[in-house]
């Protein structure tokens, strides 16, 4: 199965875990972690990535878009290497 990661901030909420669990048993998703889970401040503590069943990654974008504890979702834009390795002047 090929998977793709999205990018999830929650907004500023008083029990994100309740959230969190919720969005988790949308179908497709394979699995959901918080980005820094020792954080405090809400604009870092917020952040998730959640790896989907790629096929399913339309149906699940809208069906976390529906809640109204997300404040963005979307997807994890992939990096390629430079062709030819990085270049110095």
């Amino acid at each position: 199965m090929e998977t793709q990661n999205l990018t999830l901030k929650l907004k500023n909420i008083a029990q994100p875990d309740l959230t969190i669990v919720s969005i988790s048993q949308i179908p497709g998703i394979i699995k959901v972690e918080q980005v820094f889970p020792e954080d405090t401040e809400p604009e870092f503590s917020g952040l998730y990535v959640i790896t989907a069943d790629s096929s399913l990654v339309k149906q699940v974008l809208l069906k976390i878009r529906q809640n109204p504890d997300v404040e963005n979702v979307y997807i994890f834009p992939g990096r390629k290497p430079m062709q030819g390795g990085a270049r110095c002047s």
